[in-house]
């Protein structure tokens, strides 16, 4: 019999939220090397806007009856349950949101909740015994998969369990919990009984090393899929299209130096207005046309709203250059989003903006092996390097001529970087 393996992810698809995207993978990628797949997941993942990705019919999955504030907000009238950017800064959500982000308050008010807990570890049981499954993976967030599979693994010691961590819990850079030593030892205790615990970069592997003996990486990647040729939204075809795509997190990410950059490029040559389109396709266009109105950039803004995945991922690839916003430090760096990857997959020059005060060498190292784009950091004046880069491109679309893209090793392909995980793992 082929092994089998039971994913726990409150983040799945048709959620439409970040880790549901490499939930997707890891457990299409499972089902490829034929293990037999079945994924637990909440209820919510079918409320709200849907992001369908390719079903793979290796994967099973069983919806958890949930009641958490996810649930709570779909109830509220439209708008009202969405991010307030206004707000975003303001000390008292601060203070919550530090509260749902400690151990034990997160099981209580983060996503999941009670219900969903004591609901997914009796079915996860069930399902364990009812089909001889020998391995669990279970993400974080929210911590409540962990804390499922850590409590199935006591029902069925015969279990091994990889726990994957697509932030850290307790993030030294944010300073996003209460009690950080106290909340370590909860984690600790939390992922005692995983055979591995796995992130996205070292950076954060070093941050998860204080929480278990052995802590793997396992990138981000590309699949097949998300390489083919997509239809994008219905914007000018004759113009230089620079886009960014996806949500924002303007605590940490700093566009600034691109809009000054193009505000200085249009001051000096205003015939570029006819040729530059500035596009924000995402959730959060409150935040994006703010900065575009502090920096005079009306003229050149297109925003044609938040777009399904694979619309998102035509825009992406009929761009003339994609605009990655990224943050390292104060005290980690190697935060390699998804959304890095996305853009690699569509052949477009990448320009990297990172801002905080440290480099980002995983980052650095990536750009540099697939060779078509550049990284640039906000405590270093960008803005003249980010004209340069930009004049470079916009001279070659004028010219007609062909630009470096992405060059995609093999080894960023999710079927070569999970087989060589687990056989580093000694899974099969």
């Amino acid at each position: 019999m082929p092994p089998g393996i039971l994913l726990i992810n409150y983040h799945f698809p048709p959620l439409y939220a970040v880790g549901a995207l490499r939930n997707h993978h890891v457990a299409s990628q499972f089902a490829e090397r034929g293990y037999r797949v079945h994924v637990l997941s909440s209820a919510n993942r079918n409320r709200g806007k849907p992001q369908v990705l390719p079903h793979h019919d290796g994967i099973t999955v069983h919806d958890i009856p949930t009641l958490d504030y996810r649930t709570l907000r779909e109830w509220l009238p439209a708008g009202v349950g969405g991010r307030l950017p206004a707000r975003k800064d303001s000390p008292i959500l601060r203070f919550l949101r530090r509260v749902k982000e400690t151990a034990p308050f997160s099981l209580l008010l983060d996503e999941g909740g009670p219900m969903y807990i004591l609901t997914a570890l009796l079915r996860a049981s069930s399902i364990v015994k009812r089909n001889h499954l020998d391995y669990v993976y279970s993400s974080y967030r929210p911590r409540a998969d962990h804390l499922v599979a850590h409590h199935l693994c006591h029902l069925h010691p015969h279990l091994r369990w990889l726990a994957d961590f697509r932030d850290p819990h307790v993030d030294a850079n944010r300073s996003n919990v209460f009690f950080p030593h106290l909340q370590q030892i909860l984690d600790r205790r939390l992922v005692s009984n995983a055979e591995a615990v796995c992130t996205v970069s070292s950076g954060i592997a070093r941050q998860l090393s204080t929480i278990h003996p052995k802590v793997r990486v396992l990138t981000n990647g590309i699949a097949a899929w998300q390489k083919k040729s997509w239809g994008g939204p219905d914007l000018p075809s004759n113009t230089f299209l620079i886009t960014y795509t996806g949500s924002l997190y303007p605590e940490y990410q700093n566009p600034h130096p691109l809009f000054s950059a193009l505000r200085s490029m249009l001051i000096k040559d205003p015939h570029l207005e006819r040729d530059l389109r500035l596009v924000y396709a995402g959730p959060h266009s409150q935040i994006w046309s703010a900065w575009v109105k502090q920096h005079q950039l009306q003229s050149i803004h297109l925003d044609p709203g938040p777009l399904p995945i694979t619309q998102s991922l035509g825009l992406q690839q009929s761009s003339h250059l994609n605009v990655l916003l990224n943050w390292a430090g104060p005290v980690f760096s190697g935060i390699l989003t998804g959304k890095l990857y996305e853009y690699l997959a569509s052949g477009t020059p990448l320009l990297a903006i990172v801002n905080g005060p440290l480099s980002d060498p995983e980052l650095e190292d990536i750009i540099r092996q697939t060779g078509g784009g550049k990284v640039v950091y906000t405590r270093q004046a960008p803005e003249m390097p980010i004209q340069d880069f930009i004049f470079h491109l916009l001279k070659k679309w004028r010219q007609n001529k062909p630009v470096a893209r992405p060059e995609i090793p093999k080894t960023f392909q999710w079927q070569y970087m999970l087989g060589n995980f687990l056989q580093e793992i000694e899974w099969p």
